[in-house]
């Protein structure tokens, strides 16, 4: 980012600017939902009534790493998924049928 400066002067600039830049941001998503959307995504649906959805190719999503997923969450049949959500973070929510 300063290139070839190594100047104690250079780097508070250049910490300085990255700063700033997370604040603003950090701002704008808080002031307004589309920007909100626009840095930090939205969750996806995964799997709906123990179906695999459409969402997991775009998201380039496994089937080991969904079923990695729902193992550590307790549910060992995907038919038993209510619906798995791919969260902002990377992590995957799964929300079981009631009564399975």
């Amino acid at each position: 980012m300063i290139g070839d400066d190594k100047s104690l002067i250079g780097g508070l600039i250049s910490a300085g600017t990255l700063i700033a830049l997370v604040q603003v941001m950090g701002y704008l998503s808080w002031r307004s939902k589309k920007m909100q959307r626009l840095l930090e995504g939205k969750p996806r649906v995964l799997v709906r009534h123990g179906r695999r959805h459409k969402e997991m190719m775009r998201q380039r999503v496994s089937i080991s790493e969904l079923t990695e997923a729902l193992r550590q969450q307790g549910c060992t049949d995907i038919t038993n998924v209510r619906v798995a959500i791919l969260e902002n973070d990377g992590n995957i929510t799964v929300v079981k049928r009631r009564g399975r």
